[in-house]
């Protein structure tokens, strides 16, 4: 899953972070009853598994 297919279904992140190759998009849940979602990217800009 590329970064753009995250995009299209989370919509945009509300932070950012790098650290070396790796890249993480930091989501806020949008009600209490869902969760805060982290997803990590390669450096090919692919989702990493958990």
């Amino acid at each position: 899953m590329s970064r753009a297919d995250v995009e299209n279904a989370l919509g945009q992140p509300r932070r950012i972070s790098q650290l070396d190759t790796l890249t993480r998009y930091h989501y806020e849940a949008r009600n209490r009853k869902e969760r805060s979602r982290l997803v990590t990217f390669d450096e090919h800009g692919c989702v990493r598994r958990r």
